[in-house]
């Protein structure tokens, strides 16, 4: 059974939730919709959205037309480096024109590199946010979402710039803390390349109390038991998500961690795990069907390490197997042993190949190095003969 990508099961799943939990929303209203809109854009006055699809716009100056009772604005495929204050709406000098019914805003695939502080003064009662695929350079505006107290998903796959992942996250700290966005219940963090949580950052969730869904799927993220992130002030999480990374073991304090939440949904395939001594915590973990009945991927976590258990099915290993040896090749021993082979394999074919297109010259230099053996020995001989015929003269 293949492990499937579980950030689109997070995102129906959330809006089920957001849907259940009661926005107040009645009838829809009429939108005003623009006229002469530019090619790619649309406005549907029946489901009071306003969108703007793979327009390569280099500036937000459109959104500038949403009407004031649009609910779901989506404005994606553009090259836009730097959102402007108030993207949606201008309630800079007059309140009366935020847009409170705006409650879906899409800025994907921009290339968004910088978020001024007031990018979203203008739409209090946003609750889903949606930054994928951008670029953004996360910097000392951490008051970023500070108006958007009504905010429940966030969703941030792909969106950070390229940066060590102990830098940004510091800055995501801050962000998550100083915005007061608490309401907030799914956080997408999937695909930012994130290795670790440093220490002045693993509070980061403490600040969110209605967490209910976290996506940490696609990242780098390593022994979890180091990587400083407190999961246990997150008392509602139900659903974590850490497939594809570099996980190679569980340490027992994050199973400890995980057992004192209400969790529901925990997936973890697609980690190379190393199943060894250090991994038999996880292993009786998994064992015990109602500690960890809350992993749905369990029955196909495989061990990638020892090269003797590789493809190995957890579940299916005995304790017995768990050893920790000295013989065990480390975690980069078997790419390089492949490296070293595939090298000495290409330097014995380059080696035959030039002995193959110069083997006249082989050939000649062999006959010139046995040449002076055969003089020698003719030489030998008759001397001996010399000696010999001497000898009989005598």
């Amino acid at each position: 059974m293949e492990v499937l990508h579980h950030s689109s099961v997070f995102t129906v799943a959330a809006f089920t939730v957001l849907c259940l939990s009661g926005w107040g929303i009645s009838a829809l209203p009429n939108l005003t919709c623009p006229k002469d809109l530019p090619q790619g854009c649309s406005c549907n006055d029946t489901t009071a959205t306003f969108t703007c699809r793979n327009t390569k716009f280099q500036n937000a100056d459109v959104l500038k037309q949403v009407p004031l009772n649009a609910r779901t604005v989506v404005f994606t495929g553009n090259n836009i480096q730097e959102l402007p204050i108030n993207v949606v709406g201008n309630c800079s000098h007059d309140s009366t024109l935020q847009h409170k019914n705006l409650t879906s805003l899409d800025l994907s695939n921009n290339s968004i590199r910088v978020i001024p502080g007031q990018s979203f003064h203008c739409i209090p009662n946003l609750r889903i946010l949606t930054l994928n695929e951008n670029n953004w350079m996360l910097d000392n505006h951490t008051r970023v979402f500070s108006n958007l107290g009504s905010l429940e998903t966030l969703n941030l796959r792909n969106a950070l710039q390229d940066n060590p992942s102990t830098q940004y996250m510091t800055f995501m700290r801050f962000i998550l803390t100083d915005s007061n966005i608490i309401q907030l219940k799914y956080l997408d963090l999937s695909k930012n390349e994130i290795e670790i949580f440093p220490i002045n950052a693993q509070d980061m969730l403490c600040k969110i109390p209605n967490l209910q869904w976290l996506d940490l799927s696609n990242n780098k993220i390593g022994s979890i038991g180091t990587m400083n992130l407190n999961v246990t002030c997150s008392s509602k999480l139900k659903h974590l998500n850490l497939t594809q990374n570099n996980i190679s073991v569980l340490k027992s304090e994050f199973l400890t961690a995980l057992k004192k939440l209400q969790l529901t949904n925990v997936y973890l395939g697609n980690n190379p795990f190393l199943c060894d001594c250090d991994l038999q915590d996880f292993y009786n973990w998994l064992k015990v069907s109602n500690s960890s009945h809350f992993v749905i991927d369990k029955q196909t976590l495989q061990c990638e390490l020892p090269i003797q258990l590789a493809d190995h099915k957890i579940l299916d290993l005995t304790q017995g197997e768990l050893v920790c040896s000295e013989d065990f090749p480390q975690k980069s021993l078997p790419g390089s042993y492949v490296a070293l082979s595939v090298v000495c394999g290409i330097l014995g074919v380059l080696t035959l190949a030039v002995i193959y297109m110069n083997r006249h010259k082989v050939q000649a230099c062999m006959k010139r190095m046995t040449k002076p053996f055969r003089l020698t020995e003719d030489t030998h001989i008759g001397y001996a003969a010399v000696q010999t015929s001497q000898t009989g003269q005598v």
